[in-house]
């Protein structure tokens, strides 16, 4: 599968399903799991009620501990699931389990809903069957062996226009008939698709009003391209009405003159058993089959198989070969996704393409259609690896990817890229079919579990809100939260590589870092384009003069790394530059636009980005690593602060074993192992004998992380060294630092007039007490009663003094900015409600 642009460490990259083998379960009716929206009014058919609310909270961990365990293969974790071993699992439920989930009261499972997939058919532009073909601009031309040239202009320069001809889109509108993709997604349990988009982005689709407008000759239709269902798969049947609807636009096309059977009075040929097989095709169709490159999994080879049938029943010869290409190496490296210099350009013709479109928005569309994409064929650079290798160079398409690829609005960025979603279905560039549908699994007795979308409860809101449900009491005790210990159990079915930040690369190893380190920005995870500040006060933007993109950040005054000290703007900009310049493909991937970052003081900095875009609030969801552990000693390369220290960019370098896997997050790597147990940073990874582990896990291992809350240690004097949002309903209470474990609850209580925010009036409102022992003119009953904490002063228990400090430290704090989380109506969705 090809990956497109987006956060590639967002999202969970769902691994091959295998059969699971079930324990002895009892058939007990289960109760659903949340949806990703509000629950419906009335439950659609298959969810019965109860209905279980699926919101998330911006605070936590609600659990003490951590444990991430490790497996050889998902069936392996699934069979440890459900020996109750696991509490959450990282994979999705296959198919043939849903039922035996759905009804085992112990175990919720979330509705199905889409990933974030793409899978389908494309052409090649630049194919001799398509058009003049060359393979640089002082060869000869071969083709358009099928007498139609998609294309106009000269190729190599900026004249070259693509997918543009009448009889082109006409060819392609045929393809596009002769396979009912919403079928062939419904017997498989996928979603099917209309455009070239993820179906959970914002935005997704043009509505089916547009979509039938889309074939001029057939505007009414059920949805894109499709008159009627097949009656039986992908593959339209022979006198089908799409089937004939094929017919008539190839013959428009002047591949061929007439077909089989009547015309009505439009001179479309009428449906009918054996009707609208082709007459007269060109000769050099047939001496020119396309070449379809057909990925061997399933269903991709369904679909190829399915399509060739189709084309050929409707040439009534062989118009299409089958390449059976097997792995992404064979099919797309050196061949389809290739061009000059690496491979010639007239390789290929039709490929079952697949993507994982990671990021919220369809901000893919510039990189994979956009003409500036199509190496030298239209005038722009050569590169062997093009994003656009379907060699797309139509201007509607243009201006419109260009537009929203450059707007930082986010409705006009939804503006043009419905425009550019309708121009690719207009001219039918190619064939979106489906997105993977998934459900994923939880045990009943935890609680704070969050189904987000396009990962399930498989993501890092569940970690930081999941905890036991002390009012579900298992059926079977096995099924018992943490195994009867409050712990949270987390299966991964596979292991870790690379816990070095900086070189690490599959989902697992994120999952495990994502909760010692944190994350600059974040994502509403029920509604992903939904962005905030994370470790912010506040965010601003604005533009310079060159067009290019600001933000100004105060962080919060809360941050503690993991040791003690104190997280600063120095540390975001050591972040920021060093995953740009030492990862680009692994963590700094989505920061090659990322032009300067400027301190401002110790907790302001100003990030400036090349050019204005809706990605670049998600290009700071940027994980942030404490620059006195890993910047290189002396080193001044960006200024104020230094590179990382190459030695620790080495793929042997292993944070583990050297004490340094320390971050700001909402769990702790703290050591299990006696000879310095408690000892921060190492020791937290056990192997499958229980010897300490280190980095790169096998089978079998657990890496056990806890919850970063260290007010409670002896000696500690800092009230600030536990993570930024913790969650305590003792705060307020306890002796010395301890008083003060509880973040969101102090946030709570500084918020004084409940507006989810703190501000100069909650403070002003607690500096009028500062020193009153009883209530006073200027700090009356309600406001002496409400401000008062003994436990901050004890042996002053009556006079308010810390409390003025404690408030003062959270100004302008605000969960969820620039989205308001108070009242009835707020603007962030999803979250628990804010009172």
């Amino acid at each position: 599968m090809k990956t497109g642009p987006g956060l590639g460490t967002s999202a969970v990259v769902f691994l091959t399903l295998s059969s699971i083998l079930f324990l002895n379960i009892g058939p007990v009716k289960a109760d659903p799991g949340p949806p990703v929206g509000p629950c419906p009014q009335l439950p659609p058919p298959g969810i019965p009620p109860p209905c279980f609310p699926n919101l998330w909270a911006p605070y936590g961990p609600m659990v003490k501990t951590l444990q991430f365990k490790f497996y050889g293969s998902d069936f392996l974790e699934f069979q440890d699931f459900q020996a109750g071993h696991l509490d959450v699992v990282d994979t999705p439920t296959d198919p043939a389990t849903w039922s035996l989930y759905d009804n085992n009261h112990d175990f919720l499972q979330t509705p199905l809903q889409a990933d974030q997939s793409e899978f389908g058919i494309y052409f090649n532009g630049a194919s001799s069957r398509f058009t003049a073909s060359q393979e640089s601009p002082t060869s000869p031309s071969n083709g358009p062996f099928w007498g139609c040239d998609w294309n106009t202009g000269t190729s190599f320069t900026i004249n070259r226009q693509t997918y543009v001809s009448q009889c082109g889109v006409n060819m392609r509108q045929a393809f596009m008939h002769l396979f009912d993709r919403v079928t062939f997604a419904s017997n498989r349990h996928l979603f099917p698709l209309a455009c070239d988009n993820a179906i959970p982005k914002d935005p997704s689709c043009v509505p089916v009003s547009q979509q039938c407008a889309w074939d001029a000759m057939f505007p009414s239709c059920i949805d894109a391209y499709r008159i009627a269902p097949s009656g039986g798969d992908g593959a339209q049947q022979i006198g089908s009405p799409d089937f004939c609807a094929a017919a008539d636009h190839m013959i428009a096309a002047g591949v061929a003159n007439g077909a089989v059977g009547p015309t009505d009075s439009n001179g479309h040929h009428i449906p009918g058993p054996d009707n609208c097989v082709l007459t007269g095709v060109k000769l050099e169709v047939f001496a020119n089959p396309l070449r379809f490159f057909i990925r061997s999994t399933t269903p991709r080879s369904v679909i190829g198989n399915e399509f060739i049938t189709a084309v050929n029943n409707l040439f009534g010869g062989v118009a299409i070969h089958t390449v059976i290409c097997g792995g992404i190496r064979n099919c797309g490296i050196f061949q389809v996704f290739t061009d000059p210099p690496v491979s010639r350009i007239d390789d290929w013709d039709v490929f079952t393409y697949g993507l994982l479109l990671n990021s919220p928005f369809p901000d893919h569309l510039y990189y994979q259609f956009n003409s500036s994409g199509a190496t030298n064929y239209c005038g722009g650079s050569q590169n062997g690896f093009p994003s656009n290798n379907q060699f797309v160079c139509n201007p509607a398409i243009d201006t419109d990817t260009s537009a929203a690829t450059h707007t930082a609005d986010l409705q006009t960025f939804r503006t043009d890229s419905l425009n550019a979603l309708n121009d690719l279905g207009k001219y039918a560039v190619d064939m979106p079919i489906y997105a993977n549908g998934f459900r994923t699994v939880a045990l009943h007795t935890a609680t704070g579990l969050v189904n987000g979308l396009a990962t399930g409860y498989s993501n890092a809101w569940t970690l930081l809100n999941a905890h036991q449900d002390t009012n579900y009491p298992p059926i079977d005790p096995r099924y018992a939260f943490g195994g009867g210990d409050p712990t949270l159990r987390y299966g991964q079915a596979g292991t870790t590589y690379e816990l070095n930040i900086f070189n690490a690369q599959f989902t697992t190893d994120f999952n495990v870092l994502g909760q010692v380190y944190d994350i600059l920005f974040t994502s509403n995870p029920i509604v992903p384009s939904q962005i905030f500040c994370w470790m912010c006060d506040s965010s601003s933007s604005y533009m310079d003069s060159k067009g290019n993109e600001h933000f100004v950040l105060e962080l919060r005054q809360n941050l503690r790394w993991h040791d003690g000290v104190p997280v600063d703007a120095y540390d975001v900009k050591f972040s920021l530059l060093n995953f740009r310049d030492n990862s680009p493909y692994g963590v700094g991937g989505n920061l090659f636009n990322l032009l300067s970052v400027d301190i401002l003081d110790s907790r302001s900095l100003d990030v400036s980005w090349l050019g204005a875009s809706v990605s670049n609030l998600l290009s700071m969801e940027a994980f942030v690593i404490p620059r006195h552990l890993w910047q290189l000693q002396g080193d001044h390369t960006y200024g104020d602060v230094g590179t990382v220290d190459p030695m620790k960019l080495d793929l042997n370098y292993d944070p583990l074993a050297t004490g340094t896997l320390i971050g700001s997050g909402p769990f702790v790597c703290q050591s299990l192992f006696p000879e310095d147990l408690g000892r921060v940073g190492t020791g937290c990874a056990k192997n499958p004998d229980g010897s300490r582990g280190g980095q790169s896990l096998d089978p079998g291992a657990s890496i056990q992380l806890q919850a970063f809350e260290f007010t409670s240690q002896p000696g500690n004097t800092d009230p600030f060294l536990q993570y930024m949002r913790s969650y305590d309903t003792g705060w307020g209470t306890g002796t010395g630092t301890a008083a003060f474990s509880g973040q969101f609850q102090e946030f709570h209580w500084a918020d004084q007039n409940r507006d989810a925010q703190v501000t100069i009036s909650d403070v002003a409102n607690a500096e009028a007490c500062f020193g009153a022992s009883a209530p006073t003119t200027a700090c009356p009953s309600t406001s002496y009663n409400y401000w008062l904490r003994p436990a901050f002063h004890p042996g002053t228990p009556n006079t308010i003094t810390t409390e003025v400090a404690v408030v003062a430290a959270h100004l302008d704090d605000a969960y969820v900015s620039p989205f308001t989380w108070a009242g009835t109506n707020p603007t962030i969705a999803g979250a628990v409600p804010y009172s």
